[in-house]
């Protein structure tokens, strides 16, 4: 005989269980610390697991560039870049194992204007002859490239890769240099894939130049030469990875269609629309003697459109790249300052209201 009552109690549960929100990308954040000691690294890795599902890591600091090119692993890697990253994958393991991970490997400078600097003693030191003369299409970068994001995708097992990050800026800052990077590009591409054919591989553009609101870039986006020097990327990926921080450009305003442009234009070669950085400023900021500004009801509008759209486009994932405020513990210089308040929590540990907001969608199931 059926019991009424647990028949009853059965299928409620299981209508309840049908009607969970659901969400078609992933949700996370980078570890950027709080601040640069381990005390900073440790409570910026304990907030994250609980609001997130995916975390990022860029590598854009250098690359030990002969010991790359040797072929040997990270058994020829400098001391202080193999403790950097087992520091960082042993807070992983620890915090988030089922995290899905996203890593980034830039083959541009932090400038932009052409490759990596050097990891040796410490990061980010200047490029040795003749790896200062070289161009990305040179034999000796591509293979030293490849076998570094080999040995960086084997050790930190990613869901997502990235083989670019904000690529589009070089065309701005050294645009001789772009036939060689699209050359570059090809080569790594075609040979990581067939390696690793599971391995969803993308790279990034720089949204506000993209679409010309950086003076830098205006006249590329008027003209189209932004979209079509771009094109032989997008037929070498698997996605397209997107960098926003709307508030940087004085006046900017993101309303509803803000991303379009970046999606139609991956569309047009079917490929999802991934979000691989982003934030919105808190406070008003003052950077070039130009006042940007900001506060925390800005901050919320911004990212719940964003994830609003995420669902209705589909996106891959979504990543706010500061957890939580650093304030001036990065310094005051205006790129330190940039990024300073746009975390999801001040800090001393306060949710901002688009914490609320971004933990919404964090309580969806991800269901791509």
């Amino acid at each position: 005989m059926i019991d009424r009552r647990s028949f009853l109690a059965a299928g409620l549960a299981a209508a309840a269980h049908s009607q969970t929100p659901e969400r078609p990308f992933r949700i996370g954040f980078t570890p950027f610390p709080v601040r640069l000691d381990t005390e900073g690294f440790l409570q910026t890795y304990r907030f994250i697991p609980s609001h997130s599902d995916v975390s990022g890591l860029f590598l854009q600091d250098g690359v030990p560039w002969e010991e790359a090119l040797s072929g040997r692993g990270m058994r020829a890697y400098p001391r202080t870049f193999v403790e950097f990253i087992r520091f960082h994958r042993a807070l992983m393991e620890l915090n988030m194992p089922r995290h899905a991970r996203y890593l980034a490997v830039a083959p541009l400078s932090l400038a932009f204007d052409g490759i990596q600097p050097l990891w040796a003693e410490t990061a980010n030191m200047p490029l040795p002859y003749p790896w200062n003369t070289y161009d990305f299409d040179h034999r000796l970068v591509k293979e030293a490239l490849l076998n570094h994001m080999r040995e960086m995708i084997g050790y930190f097992e990613p869901v997502y890769f990235s083989l670019g990050v904000e690529s589009n800026i070089l065309l701005a800052r050294a645009p001789q240099h772009w036939q060689t990077y699209l050359d570059l590009h090809r080569f790594l591409y075609t040979s990581l894939k067939r390696e690793f054919p599971r391995l969803t591989i993308l790279f990034s553009i720089q949204y506000e130049h993209f679409i010309g609101a950086h003076a830098e870039s205006a006249e590329l986006a008027r003209s189209g030469a932004e979209l079509r020097e771009l094109r032989p990327l997008m037929e070498m990926t698997d996605a397209l990875a997107v960098s926003s921080y709307p508030y940087l450009v004085k006046d900017l305003v993101a309303g509803a269609d803000y991303f379009d442009p970046a999606i139609n234009f991956a569309a047009g070669f079917n490929k999802p629309v991934a979000i691989d950085q982003t934030g919105m400023t808190t406070r008003d900021l003052t950077l070039g003697g130009v006042l940007i500004t900001g506060n925390e009801r800005s901050q919320d509008s911004f990212l719940g459109n964003l994830l609003n759209l995420a669902a209705a486009k589909k996106f891959l994932f979504v990543i706010n790249f500061v957890p939580i405020d650093f304030g001036d513990n990065h310094g005051t210089d205006d790129i330190a300052r940039a990024w300073s308040f746009t975390g999801l929590a001040t800090e001393d540990g306060r949710p901002k209201p688009s914490l609320a907001t971004w933990d919404r969608f964090v309580a969806m199931q991800y269901k791509p």
